[in-house]
């Protein structure tokens, strides 16, 4: 029985036996693991080209959203990056 047969009945005790068996893996059971849970497969990038962009580009890009914009993941305004890297000293 497999683990997952074993938790839905409720029987910890043999799930945690079945976990911590000394048993080994054999080479037929490894060979029908991956026959049933092949590799995914690795995507072709070689049409796209690298993204260049300048000092300018980035600055003209933080200056286009509104006043008040929502923080992104970082929780980061946009209001910091502006006033520090945005100001006309700097550009």
């Amino acid at each position: 029985m497999t683990v997952s047969s074993k938790l839905e009945d409720g029987n910890i005790r043999a799930t945690v036996r079945i976990i911590c068996s000394e048993e080994k893996l054999t080479r037929t059971t490894l060979n029908e693991l991956c026959q049933r849970h092949p590799p995914p497969a690795v995507p072709d990038l070689s049409p796209f080209s690298a993204l260049s962009v300048t000092e300018q580009d980035v600055v003209a890009g933080i200056l286009s959203f509104p006043a008040g914009s929502a923080a992104g993941p970082s929780d980061l305004c946009l209001q910091h990056p502006s006033v520090d890297c945005c100001s006309q000293a700097n550009v």
